[in-house]
């Protein structure tokens, strides 16, 4: 599940502390665990907002991968102008950018821009096959 389609699109509610976003997000993972082998949740996770809200999910669930990456806000700007539709522009992306703001939880996986998709993805998938 997108972070962004559930805060921008569903319920166009700011990116702050307590906004509605956190609890249907919530329930989301609740519900997908149990329904469904695997969840994902994508997105700009905000640890001052989303933080406390996945480190309680993460307890519910029998096996977690977080990915988190450290990227400069020149390397965000270009990878988001590789896109071709965002709703939102490099400046909102200067706006909004955090250093540093991983959720900091045990095992998290920090890429940073030397990482390519691939090698992403590879790593990922091999810590995925782990459990």
């Amino acid at each position: 599940m997108s972070q962004d389609i559930v805060r921008r699109e569903m319920l166009n509610v700011k990116d702050q502390v307590g906004n509605l976003s956190i609890s249907l997000i919530e329930q989301l993972l609740e519900f997908g665990n149990q329904q469904e082998q695997f969840v994902i949740l994508e997105g700009i996770l905000k640890n001052s907002v989303y933080g406390p809200m996945i480190r309680k999910q993460i307890q519910y669930f029998s096996q977690v991968v977080t990915v988190y990456y450290q990227l400069s806000l020149n390397e965000t700007v270009r990878r988001h102008c590789t896109k071709q539709v965002t709703g939102f522009t490099p400046n909102d992306l200067t706006r909004w950018y955090q250093r540093d703001d991983s959720l900091r939880i045990e095992g998290e996986m920090i890429f940073d821009e030397s990482v390519s998709l691939m090698m992403a993805k590879k790593q990922i998938l091999t810590k995925i096959n782990k459990y």
